[in-house]
């Protein structure tokens, strides 16, 4: 029997088990033996060729539920394109990065998949010395991180959304966090990253960060904020707090409504406990990621490319700031045209606008054709904290984060690392 008709008996077979999560590994990890991926049998052509055979047992459409329960047993089984990995396709070319479920394609390197993986290698080692952080922060990084909050106990969820939970909806989601819109807050919409910490129950697969981890992302994000008088570019951290309880009944129903539209790569919220930690991070809502949003006028691009720019400048005079993962998932992108009823391009005839950057006593003004890029994500930044203290994370500590392979971002670490290293 060829592989064709292998694999079709057994998607007959296949599409009436998938019902559990455990059902749904030994279903693909039987396809797997099936189809005897391994360098001395069958080849495979490509990924799509690859996970098109194991697609095929897997009813999407019938079964939205069945393409989470899919992917999840890739990565139970360690998918090597869910960890960047590439050990048990040995024929199967990176460079590929999609493949097609009928109407649905399924991005597993995607940046948000990418930056998981990244961000887990880094919680292998500490953010240069914890001694810096004690120099910051002092000995007691709970009590330090009440007085960041500026709280002296914890809210609940009823307390902390009753403002504005009428209207608060998902927006989004990242490896460590849930994202939260709360529109027309305070004469603006507020975007609220909520992280789970300090607890037992593992979120996607990982440990809770803790609060010595979360830490240097916060005061780096803090200082960043100082830099508004200088540079607009950078997401502004209006508040953090500390939330002790369950996502209430609002909440669930909202990440439910953005699970059924945009199939949530996260664990129900369900999974925590009452007594669970939280911080709550508020930032003004500031657009779309640039991947998703870019705009299609040549001039926007490069006002956007301009004022990225000038605002690193800013950050590096200011703070000794490197970003250190600026890929476009962490640009985002907002559009302020005004309404024109001109058939010409609208971002072109924004060309009277301007953008203000002071760097070095110098006032720099940049064309913003109508676009206003904000910088976002500072994980694996670095800053010289109140001018004296380094924060960063010893990327070269763990040689695993320049072996990947798979993606463009993996090639510009390797390249970060040659143009900066000393000998």
């Amino acid at each position: 029997m060829n592989t064709r008709e292998e694999n079709g008996s057994f998607s007959a077979k296949a599409s009436r088990f998938l019902k559990t999560p455990s059902e749904t590994i030994a279903c693909v990890r039987k396809s797997l033996k099936k189809l005897s991926l391994n360098k001395n049998t069958t080849k495979v052509d490509s990924p799509g060729d690859f996970f098109g055979k194991l697609a095929e047992a897997t009813p999407v459409h019938s079964k939205p539920r069945s393409l989470n329960a899919f992917k999840s047993a890739l990565k139970e089984l360690h998918s090597p394109i869910a960890y960047g990995r590439q050990d048990y396709i040995p024929e199967t070319p990176m460079n590929v990065r999609r493949f097609t479920m009928g109407r649905e394609s399924l991005c597993l390197m995607s940046a948000r998949k990418t930056d998981a993986f990244i961000k887990r290698i880094t919680r292998n080692f500490s953010s240069s010395d914890f001694s810096v952080l004690v120099s910051c922060i002092g000995d007691d990084p709970h009590k330090a991180l009440f007085k960041l909050a500026n709280q002296s106990k914890f809210y609940s969820f009823t307390k902390y959304f009753t403002e504005k939970s009428k209207d608060v909806k998902k927006l989004g989601e990242g490896s460590f966090a849930e994202v939260f819109l709360c529109p027309h807050r305070v004469g603006h919409s507020t975007a609220v990253k909520l992280m789970p910490i300090e607890g037992e129950v593992t979120f996607n697969d990982s440990k809770q960060k803790k609060i010595n981890e979360i830490f240097p992302e916060l005061l780096i994000a803090q200082s960043i904020s100082s830099l508004q008088p200088f540079c607009s570019v950078f997401s502004v951290l209006d508040s953090v707090r500390l939330i002790r309880g369950a996502f209430t009944s609002k909440l669930i129903k909202c990440w439910e409504d953005y699970d059924a539209c945009n199939n949530s790569e996260n664990d129900h919220p369900v999974r925590f406990p009452k007594h669970q930690l939280w911080i709550a991070c508020e930032s003004a809502f500031a657009g779309y990621p640039l991947e998703d949003a870019c705009p299609p006028c040549p001039l926007a691009r490069l006002a956007i490319w301009k004022q990225v720019a000038a605002g690193l400048a800013v950050a590096e005079d200011q703070l000794s700031f490197e970003h250190r993962d600026l890929h476009w998932g962490n640009i985002l992108v907002l559009d302020s045209l005004r309404e024109t009823s001109s058939p010409s391009c609208a971002y072109c005839l924004e060309s009277n606008r301007f953008e203000n950057f002071k760097l070095g006593g110098h006032d720099i003004n940049i064309e913003s054709h109508g676009v206003k890029p904000i910088i976002i994500d500072f994980t694996l930044s670095r800053i010289t904290y109140k001018g004296e203290y380094p924060i960063f994370l010893d990327l070269g500590k763990d040689p695993e984060l320049f072996e990947c392979e798979g993606d463009y971002q993996f090639d510009i670490y390797r390249l970060m690392r040659r143009y900066t290293k000393y000998f």
